[in-house]
């Protein structure tokens, strides 16, 4: 399946930098997953090799606030599966 070209740049000048990653393969799965969701989302481009520099996922501002709920709800279900993948309970 080919990526719909419009979820594959965000408005320079109507973006929201929604959040940062220290790797790489983490800012490509959350990019990813936006899309899949019919987010357009970018990426910062690719920092040289050893520089502490972060990944910037940007959205557009319009979709900033569905973006931000949709990686919240990912990333609470991954630490529910973790806890229950362990034998913890949820108080």
């Amino acid at each position: 399946m080919d990526d719909d070209p419009a979820l594959l740049h965000v408005d320079p000048t109507n973006r929201f930098d929604l959040d940062r990653f220290d790797r790489l393969d983490e800012a490509e799965l959350a990019c990813g997953f936006l899309r899949a969701n019919g987010v357009a989302c970018e990426l910062s481009s690719m920092p040289l090799p050893g520089l502490p520099v972060d990944i910037i996922l940007w959205v557009n501002a319009d979709d900033a606030k569905l973006a931000w709920a949709l990686l919240a709800d990912a990333e609470r279900e991954a630490s529910l599966e973790k806890q229950q993948r362990s034998g913890l309970k949820k108080n």
